[in-house]
Formats: structure tokens, C-alpha cells, sequence
């Protein structure tokens, strides 16, 4: 299947001007803007932005790193015919989502902040990242579910299991980038020092615990999760307490 690969013009626009600071070629780039200031139609003078933003965004080869991790993706991302690729207002808001339409129409909207987009290497490492969990959630052998159960300890609870399974997901994502050479070797220390905080009651055992996610094989959606809601247990540290296995059956 062909998919199609689309940049929002906001992203676009946004992105050249910070890929060409320093440049000499932000020169012969100001002057084209400068040129289109001067066409008299608002149609056709926002029409001649586009263009020029559009095609200095190709000869700065800004769209390549998205291209790059879709062909380095392969058959595991095969199945999405669209890619939107828009801004992000923070790095928070940063990432890629999935959304399936018409069936079986798989899209992804990557949203990336401008200045990441403007720096090639690091737009690679943000896109192989993003595809990776992509590639997850189409494994069917991954048994992905987008919502996690609810805690009968209520929302704090259920936020706290959120934001470990989060970190558990990235660590396996970023160890097999790691291991591929894909990613620098500092995500390893980074991966780390959000695990601890996360997972204090780990105590001695946190490497261990750490290493079995960031070099070992992904687990399945369901032992990230039962890792997120009971840690010690999951990763068989303790037994599960009978007042326990009645709240969850």
C-alpha cells in the first residue's frame, strides 16, 4: 500500500525560517518573501507563501527524516495510508496518534514542534520514536488497548498508573532503538532516572527491573500494564495479597 505523506503549511512555514538561521541561504529566501509582499491579491499573495515556504522546505530536506523512519518502518508500518505531519506547541503535546476511519483506514497525526522539524538528527530520533510506538499498536501479537482499566483507588491512582505505563512503553521503545543504533547512547541514563522516580518502591531491585524493560523484548500491553498498576508483583518481587486479588479479580 502507498501511503501519502502530508506537512501542514502552518508546520512548514514556521519550520524554514528556523532551519535557515546562520545560512547564506536565508538571504535569496527573505528575498523571495519580500517579492511575494508585493503581489496585490490576498488569494495569490497567500498562495505565493505557501509555495515558497513549500519549496524551501523540500531543498532543506526537512520532509526527509520523516521519510526516512517511514521506509526504515517497514512492513510494521505498512498498513497506514495516511501521515499527517503538524505543529506542536510544546513538548508535551509532542507525538503521534492513530486513528482508524472507513473500516480499515488507518491515519497518523505526528504532531512535532517546529524546532525539532528545523533540526534534521533530531527529527530523525523524534520520528523513529513516534513510528515505534506506531508499529506496536498495529502488532496485533502486542494486544494494544488505548485505555487503560480504571483503578477502584479512583483518579489519582489512575493517573499515577497512566504516567508508569507511559515510562515503561518509552523504555522498551527507546532500549530497542538503542540496541539497533538508532537512538544516542544517553536515552539509556535519561530512561533511567524517569523510572526511578516512578517506581521508588523497586528499591535495590530497580536496575534489575529497568534492564528487563530497556534490553529485554517488549512485553505485551497487559504485563505493562499489571507492571503500571502492581509493581513489585509484576515484576515478581512479592506475591499478590489476598485483599488485593479481591479489589482486582
Amino acid at each position: 500500500m502507498k501511503s501519502e505523506l502530508e506537512f501542514d503549511p502552518r508546520l512548514v512555514e514556521e519550520a524554514v525560517p528556523l532551519a535557515l538561521k546562520g545560512l547564506a541561504q536565508k538571504h535569496p529566501f527573505r528575498q523571495e518573501r519580500e517579492k511575494a509582499h508585493t503581489v496585490v491579491d490576498p488569494e495569490d499573495r497567500d498562495r505565493a507563501f505557501r509555495d515558497i515556504h513549500s519549496r524551501w522546505f523540500q531543498k532543506l530536506g526537512l520532509a526527509n527524516p520523516a521519510r526516512r523512519a517511514i521506509r526504515e518502518g517497514g512492513g510494521a508500518v505498512s498498513g497506514v495510508s495516511r501521515w499527517l505531519i503538524t505543529g506542536a506547541r510544546s513538548v508535551r503535546q509532542s507525538g503521534a496518534e492513530l486513528f482508524v476511519t472507513e473500516g480499515t483506514r488507518r491515519s497518523v497525526v505526528v504532531r512535532i514542534l517546529p524546532a525539532t522539524i528545523a533540526e534534521g538528527a533530531q527529527a530523525l530520533v523524534f520520528f523513529r520514536r513516534e513510528l515505534l510506538y506506531i508499529a506496536d499498536m498495529l502488532d496485533s501479537t502486542f494486544e494494544y488497548q488505548p485505555r487503560l482499566p480504571s483503578s477502584p483507588l479512583g483518579p489519582l491512582e489512575d493517573r499515577r498508573i497512566q504516567d508508569r505505563y507511559s515510562v515503561l512503553w518509552r523504555c522498551s521503545v527507546e532500549g530497542r532503538l538503542a540496541r539497533e543504533g538508532a537512538l544516542p547512547e544517553e536515552c539509556h541514563t535519561r530512561c533511567l532516572a524517569q523510572f526511578r522516580i516512578l517506581f521508588p518502591s523497586l528499591g535495590n531491585s530497580t536496575q534489575e527491573c529497568f534492564d528487563k524493560i530497556f534490553k529485554g523484548p517488549r512485553p505485551l500491553h497487559s504485563v505493562f500494564v499489571a507492571m503500571a498498576t502492581e509493581p513489585e508483583v509484576a515484576f515478581g518481587l512479592q506475591h499478590r495479597s489476598p485483599s488485593r486479588r479481591r479489589r482486582c479479580p
